[in-house]
């Protein structure tokens, strides 16, 4: 206001009194706006009327524009009121009401101005600037929109960027860390528990774990008398939390059974043992078997794993002993394993497995079965073991789908040692 009293003072044809008092009740407008909007209680209804009453006064000097001006002060004079007219259309307050209430009336007057001084031409004219000037302001304001995502969208993706590396560098340390330690914990397990007992020829295995440790467990070992103790588990779950519990169960058993202690025995203290280390929601089904020295019998105490399957030399099943015991590790029991006997022939094979295997998959979720395992374990094949077989039918049944268990095949051939004997004392 100010500026434009300066500007239109030589030119404007009214008194310097006038003028005067226009350019003190706008400044007292002024003053009065800023009292109303710094108090802490004003109102919306008090910023419309604040807005109108300045409205009035803009009134004023836009209908006391005269032609005959400087055509630079003409000019300037409507650069006033076409800037409030573009700011009603597209600034930051196009659609308050307070805004609208003060450059409506102003740009009404304006127009009406030109309708009367210069005709309709003039103001089709102001028209088409205000719109070309409403659109260039608007196309403006798009690009600044636009330039100012793609700069926080760049600085966006800078900072993923950044924090993707970071994330990825330490999720390859923590990959190598968790690697070293899990190849740690896997040699001392191996040599803890599965070295412990030897390598013996009357024992073939096929363990297929579902990641590096697997929740099967095999362990043997010869008692004084030469007789063979065997011992297969199968924890809940697979990986490192299943395998924990085979480093109590082998200390169990490798201490009983080189004391000549019966299979329900040692299934009755890792029972008790088990009851105490392992959670509420974790058990472990179990196979015990001891073996006579001559190896024409066997003792079984099964519990909860599959039956242990007998077969002669021609393939056939002479004998399947299913469990009769809990798993252990899920109730505590006073009453002693109860243990089945069972009688061996030249060429007999046991076979014991978890169930794992008779429960993998094929791709549209068919189960292995009893039944198929049993096939192929009497497969005949001269050139191939039996279970050698069972591997690839497994594995072919199962096709491309991962196994969701822990798989373990394990073959017992108690006559290995009594053949190698009897050709030993014959060579003698």
């Amino acid at each position: 206001a100010v500026v434009a009293a300066l500007v239109f003072w030589p030119y404007a044809d009214v008194s310097t009194l006038w003028l005067a008092i226009w350019l003190s009740l706008f400044g007292a407008g002024g003053a009065i706006g800023w009292f109303v909007l710094t108090r802490p209680a004003a109102t919306f209804s008090r910023l419309v009327y604040w807005r109108a009453a300045l409205a009035l006064l803009w009134i004023l000097p836009a209908g006391l524009i005269d032609p005959a001006w400087p055509p630079a002060i003409v000019a300037f004079a409507d650069s006033l009121v076409l800037l409030l007219a573009v700011h009603m259309l597209v600034g930051p307050m196009s659609f308050s009401l307070p805004f609208a209430v003060f450059c409506v009336p102003v740009c009404a007057v304006y127009a009406l101005r030109l309708v009367w001084m210069q005709g309709d031409l003039e103001l089709a004219l102001a028209v088409i600037d205000l719109a070309v000037a409403a659109g260039l302001m608007m196309l403006a304001r798009r690009l600044e929109i636009h330039f100012n995502n793609n700069s926080v969208l760049q600085n966006a993706a800078q900072d993923l960027e950044q924090r993707l590396q970071w994330t990825n560098r330490a999720y390859r340390e923590q990959q190598m860390r968790v690697q070293r330690e899990e190849a740690l914990a896997k040699q001392v397990f191996e040599r803890l528990i599965l070295n412990h007992g030897g390598d013996t020829p009357e024992i073939t295995r096929w363990f297929q774990p579902t990641g590096s440790f697997s929740g099967d467990l095999l362990l043997h070992t010869y008692s004084p008398s030469g007789s063979l103790n065997i011992l297969f588990c199968d924890f809940t779950g697979h990986g490192l939390p299943a395998a924990l519990g085979a480093i109590p169960v082998s200390g169990v058993f490798y201490t009983m059974a080189r004391k000549e202690f019966s299979p329900s025995a040692i299934t009755d203290e890792l029972n008790k043992r088990l009851c105490e280390l392992l959670p509420v929601d974790y058990f472990c089904c179990a196979l015990m078997l001891r073996f006579t020295p001559d190896r024409r019998h066997v003792e079984v105490c099964n519990s909860g794993l599959p039956p242990v399957l007998v077969l002669d030399a021609r393939g056939c099943v002479k004998a399947r002993h299913a469990s009769e015991l809990l798993p252990l590790g899920i109730a505590r029991s006073s009453a002693g394993a109860s243990q089945q006997q069972i009688e061996l022939e030249d060429g007999d094979a046991v076979y014991l497995f978890s169930d794992g295997l008779i429960e993998s998959e094929s791709p549209r979720g068919e189960m292995f079965g009893l039944p198929r395992l049993e096939d192929k374990l009497g497969y005949p094949s001269l050139s191939e073991p039996r279970i050698d077989v069972v591997r690839k039918a497994v594995l072919d049944f199962m096709g491309a789908r991962e196994p969701d268990d822990d798989i373990s095949l394990v073959e017992l051939r108690p006559d290995y040692d009594r053949t190698r004997s009897g050709s030993l004392a014959r060579a003698s």
